[in-house]
């Protein structure tokens, strides 16, 4: 690309450079030929005077002929009336031909030959001379003899005279015709000169760079044609361009089955995190060779997103093969990548659809593939799914639920509930717990379970994140302008709302804007939350806040793959035992016995611990026994809107005062 654009920049710079070299010479040429024509018309103009003058001469010549014969005849008049009319004739004749000779004189005759001239001016006066005489003879002298000597001048050496005249006229004439030949002669050559020039410095050049441009345009159209429908990174074609390979195999081969797999690669985005976007650029990069490699020649690869791509399967012929091209694309994907970091073991996730007759376009194909990619990630089915039409009523009632979700916001439906906390040695409120809840206005009051994943997916965490907030701390207000002393209000934070890089700041200024402490406010970790190093983004997010003077809680504590670590990493003052561990522990030793050991191990590290899911009494007596430090769930109560926490409470404080009173009474 960079060759042929600086060809195409040198292929300018050489026809600029001739352009102006040709329209000088071009400049030059057309001054010449301007020069020429003026010289040829002035050419024609000296023939047209040459024209004039001839016929000035002729009619000069015939008038002189007149006139002798008016002399001849009033020569040989006696006196009477026919000499009185000779002599007005010759009066008139006499006027006439002096204006015609002074009209001849106008018209160049001083361009005539100086002899020529001289004589025609000479024998002219001696003319009007013997014409005088003829007319007024002088006693003695024969008016026969003038009258001869008349005839003579003119017939001699008057024409004589006017006919060199002619001859000089003649020659110029036709010298100016040889110039006019000469003249067009020389601007047919300047003019076959310039069509030259104009073809050797400006009209060729300008074709090449034309050739060279339409070249280096049609270079550049399809460059740009490959990157809109090809993915700059990996060289795979794109979503767009996908779309288009599949309707075209689709419609070359009508009635041929044909499947298409969705895959999602999991922990890319902890790889950007924490070895950096070229390490995940090096995982797309390779993990489309690998793919590229396994695929039929009818078949190809795209990427379609961040980390998914999108494979046409063309090679199999039923579902099931289609699963066992799958699952082998999975396996090649699962192999070990070697990153600037060290060696990663990436999963991914896969959804394919299979058409038997290749009726369905390219569009809902990838629909149907990506419904099944998203009940593989959701789903218990396994990390590859084949689409069912079940999987697409689901999909239309998550949709739908999905819009209405993000119209929740809006009108205000989604709301918090808080469940107590409560103290194991003398029953005191510890604190609250904030749990979403959505009262949807045809569904009822539903449970974050059933949206909350949605709402992620969507990309409404955040926005859910900050209602809850707000509605906590408002909550925990309340509490206080009640009279009551609740030690802090939990709100809970996925892995998602952790990696927000604003997140810190956004609950810094909530509490901010209500002139609160940090200590009112505990944030419950997830557990699960997966993190290979402290350099993780959520990592350095939960530090900054616990740093802050925010207490920082695990969450389903026992479930995730490095537990004990993340109470050090997470810098943890309390862990949440799992309700896993809580359920039946009355009744099971193995479950006490893990309850116990972490109970002991929170001890050990000066974290407190509290029993989540307790919901009988023999299991409140249970993990109180262990040492647990505060108690949660249905059997000191159920979730519940602030309103009715405020009943609670009060209610809470008269029993728990009338327990302990009763227990110092024992």
């Amino acid at each position: 690309m960079s060759r042929s654009i600086g060809k195409v920049w040198l292929g300018e710079q050489i026809s600029r450079r001739a352009t102006v070299l040709g329209a000088a010479g071009i400049i030059i040429i057309l001054v010449l030929t301007g020069v020429k024509v003026v010289a040829v018309l002035d050419q024609l103009n000296r023939i047209d005077r040459i024209s004039t003058q001839q016929i000035l001469i002729e009619r000069q010549m015939s008038d002189l002929h007149a006139y002798g014969m008016i002399a001849q005849r009033l020569s040989a008049a006696s006196h009477g009336a026919d000499r009185g009319a000779l002599v007005q004739e010759l009066d008139s004749a006499t006027a006439a031909l002096a204006a015609r000779h002074q009209l001849l004189d106008n018209s160049g005759i001083a361009e005539a030959p100086q002899a020529v001239a001289a004589s025609l001016e000479y024998n002219f006066a001696k003319l009007l001379a013997l014409a005088a005489l003829i007319r007024d003879p002088i006693l003695g002298q024969p008016s026969m003899d003038i009258a001869e000597q008349t005839r003579v001048l003119i017939d001699s050496n008057l024409r004589g005279t006017m006919d060199n005249w002619t001859n000089a006229l003649l020659r110029d004439a036709k010298s100016a015709r040889d110039q006019i030949k000469i003249a067009l002669g020389l601007s047919s050559i300047i003019m076959l000169t310039a069509i030259l020039l104009s073809w050797l410095f400006v009209l060729r050049p300008l074709s090449r760079t034309v050739v060279d441009g339409t070249h280096h345009a049609r270079a550049l159209e399809d460059a740009l044609k490959h990157t809109a429908g090809h993915d700059r990174l990996t060289g795979l074609p794109n979503r767009t361009r996908a779309a288009e390979l599949i309707d075209h195999q689709i419609s070359r081969r009508r009635k041929v089955s044909v499947g298409v797999i969705h895959l999602n690669l999991c922990q890319f985005r902890t790889i950007n995190e924490e070895m950096g976007h070229e390490a995940g650029d090096q995982v797309l990069i390779e993990t489309a060779h690998r793919l590229s490699a396994i695929i039929g020649e009818r078949e190809f690869v795209a990427r379609i997103g961040g980390d998914e791509f999108l494979i046409l399967a063309d090679s199999v012929t039923c579902a099931e093969d289609l699963a066992v091209k799958a699952a082998d694309l999975r396996r090649t994907v699962r192999e070990v990548y070697d990153l600037p970091g060290g060696q990663r073991l990436i999963d991914c996730v896969i959804g394919a659809v299979w058409s038997a007759n290749g009726t369905t376009d390219a569009e809902s194909l990838s629909v149907r593939a990506d419904i099944a990619l998203h009940a593989a990630v959701n789903g218990d089915g396994g990390p590859v799914r084949l689409f069912t039409h079940a999987m697409l009523e689901e999909f239309t009632l998550r949709d739908a639920l999905g819009r209405e979700l993000r119209q929740s916001l809006e009108k205000g439906e989604l709301v918090a509930f808080f469940q107590p906390q409560i103290r194991a040695d003398n029953g005191e409120v510890s604190g609250f717990e904030t749990l979403i809840r959505w009262r949807h206005p045809t569904r009822g009051l539903l449970a974050p379970g059933l949206f909350l994943q949605l709402a992620e997916e969507m990309g409404l965490a955040d926005q859910i994140g900050a209602t809850v907030l707000d509605q906590a701390l408002d909550a925990w207000q309340g509490w206080a302008a009640a009279g009551f002393t609740v030690p802090h209000v939990a709100v809970n934070y996925s892995a998602a709302q952790l990696a927000d890089t604003m997140l810190a700041d956004r609950i810094k200024w909530a509490l901010e804007r209500r002139n609160l402490l940090p200590e009112c406010l505990a944030l419950e970790v997830v557990e699960t939350v997966a993190v290979e190093n402290d350099n993780a983004l959520a990592v350095r997010t939960i530090r900054s806040l616990a740093a802050a003077g925010f207490s920082i809680e695990l969450d389903d504590f026992g479930t995730g793959h490095a537990s004990i670590a993340n109470i050090h990493r997470f810098c943890a003052c309390r862990i949440k035992i799992d309700r896993s561990f809580v359920t039946n522990i009355d009744q099971r030793e193995d479950l006490s016995a893990m309850a116990d050991a972490m109970v002991r191990m929170a001890s050990a590290l000066g974290v407190d611990t509290i029993a989540e899911g307790v919901e009988t009494a023999e299991e409140r007596a249970k993990v109180i026994a262990l040492g647990c430090h505060s108690l949660q769930g249905y059997n000191i109560a159920r979730p519940m809107a602030f309103e009715d926490s405020v009943l609670w409470l009060t209610e809470h404080r008269v029993l728990n005062h009338s327990r302990m009173r009763a227990r110092r009474v024992v």
